[in-house]
């Protein structure tokens, strides 16, 4: 997973962690650093030359660590077992080796001794290298004369203990001093450039870290502020730009969703506008035509025109038959209203769908027949096929469908088929004629409310155009589906697709 997907709440405690990791670890560099400096420069030490042997050699680190040995060994060890010691009888005589004088005592006790010299004699000896100084504890003095090391160390009883160790036979370089000068010089330049670079390594790491942790963050809120400005301005079609997978990144992700569903909503409004705007006109189109009808063959009566008993009772029949159709008209856009705010109450039935259409094949054929239209039946199922319906609705759709096909059949006598496939979970149901047919790009815009492929839309005869947008609302209110496939002179098919239900099924 990249940093860019962490939560916002690891990606915080991972740059505290960096805020507090990043100086800590600079300054155990630094510790690490003054360390390494104090070594290099003690082990650069020329060597002390012992006395008697022009070879033997040993560095002041070394005497160093000789005494810090025999001063742990003293506070860890009663002092009358001192003399018995072997680490303290060792590190004795590894000083008396370097030349030195070494005694422990308390007051006018001495406890160890190593070297020719009394106890008294070594305090002399010390007091000569020092001078006129105090005999304080702890002391580390290092001359060209020799050295003076002198510490009151308790030990695990809490008695104090002398401790005195003087060297004054050692010869020590000439340029002891400039050494230890210069290991201060050495000490002072890498402190200082460690601390300088540790300044501007936490500058530079905290800037990064700062930078980034806020990019993070800042950048997924100016996006989002950027698609709030579009959609405020009315603008739905700004896409909003996702950089991680962290708490911003998927309200980045659900603000784009909600854009685009009130996109979609604002689209489908627009539609519902534009399709009430079609309806009105469509009503307006096809109730005018009539209703001209109408005033003309009254107006005909009114003024003498129709002066026989014959022309009157055509014109009385004409009128008649075309307040039938509006009649027609008005039930359809009743019924389409009703099914469109979801008022149309539906009696549910479990139906065997094989024989709904035996039934309806044999009562309708001699009726289709007197209008030059063979019905007929196939059946490609293994089962009764139930499912779940409004037979009074359903009814309907078949009605629609079978009179289309009669009112675009073509001269002659035309054929109507029905045919029935069994699918695993659906039922699909072809009603095919050989009639006129219609574009192929025209097929899905049939649904349409008061869409005719008659751009003049002048024959209000041939329906009101509202049939197959009725049809379509209550096959999708059985949970099917419905489509056509056509072309010119090719005939229709009309194809509808039913869910299974269980004979037992509660309705």
């Amino acid at each position: 997973m990249r940093v860019h997907d962490w939560s916002i709440k690891k990606k915080l405690l991972f740059s505290h962690f960096l805020m507090i990791g990043i100086p800590v670890l600079i300054v155990m560099v630094v510790i690490l650093g003054l360390l390494f400096s104090f070594l290099m420069a003690t082990g650069s030490q020329k060597p002390i030359s012992l006395p008697g042997d022009d070879e033997a050699s040993v560095s002041g680190y070394v005497v160093q660590l000789t005494v810090d040995s025999l001063t742990e060994q003293v506070a860890n060890i009663e002092p009358e077992y001192l003399l018995a010691n072997d680490e303290v009888q060792d590190a004795c005589e590894n000083l008396r080796a370097m030349g030195a004088n070494a005694v422990v005592y308390q007051g006018n006790t001495v406890y160890c001794q190593v070297g020719s010299a009394s106890m008294e004699d070594v305090q002399v000896q010390a007091k000569t290298i020092i001078g006129s100084q105090d005999m304080i504890s702890p002391i580390f003095y290092w001359t060209n004369e020799g050295f003076v090391y002198h510490l009151s160390q308790e030990n695990f009883r809490g008695d104090t203990i002398q401790i005195l160790v003087v060297g004054n036979q050692v010869n020590f370089p000439v340029n002891s001093y400039q050494q230890v000068r210069w290991v201060k010089n050495v000490i002072k330049i890498v402190f200082a450039v460690t601390c300088v670079l540790a300044v501007i390594i936490i500058v530079i790491m905290g800037v990064f870290i700062s930078n980034k942790l806020s990019k993070t963050i800042l950048v997924p809120l100016n996006e989002l502020r950027r698609v709030s400005k579009q959609i405020q301005s009315g603008d739905l079609n700004g896409e909003i730009t996702i950089y991680a997978q962290d708490e911003l990144g998927l309200a980045c992700q659900d603000f784009d969703q909600m854009r685009r569903r009130l996109q979609e909503s604002v689209q489908a409004q627009q539609a519902y506008e534009q399709g009430r705007k079609e309806l009105i006109a469509g009503i307006s189109h096809d109730l005018s035509t009539p209703i001209t009808s109408i005033k003309g063959y009254v107006s005909g009566l009114l003024d003498g025109i129709a002066n026989t008993p014959e022309k009157q009772e055509h014109y009385l029949k004409t009128v008649y038959h075309t307040a039938c159709d509006m009649e027609r008209l008005v039930d359809s856009l009743f019924l389409f209203s009703k099914l469109d705010l979801g008022k149309v109450p539906f009696h549910w039935e479990i139906v065997s769908i094989v024989d709904y259409f035996k039934d309806y094949t044999e009562e309708t054929k001699a009726r289709l027949l007197e209008k030059d239209m063979k019905l007929s039946l196939e059946i490609q199922a293994q089962s009764p096929c139930y499912v779940r319906m409004d037979c009074l609705q359903f009814g309907r759709v078949v009605s629609n469908l079978v009179d289309n096909s009669v009112k675009y059949k073509k001269a002659g006598l035309g054929t109507l088929k029905i045919m029935i496939q069994e699918q695993e979970e659906t039922v699909r149901i072809i009603i095919k004629d050989n009639g006129i047919g219609v574009n192929e790009n025209e097929c899905e815009r049939l649904f349409d409310s008061f869409y005719r492929t008659d751009p003049a839309r002048t024959n209000a005869a041939k329906g009101s155009g509202l049939g197959l947008s009725i049809t379509k609302q209550v096959i999708e209110a059985m949970h099917g589906s419905i489509w056509a496939k056509s072309a010119i002179n090719e005939g229709m098919e009309m194809h509808l697709e039913l869910p299974k239900a269980d004979k037992e099924d509660n309705v």
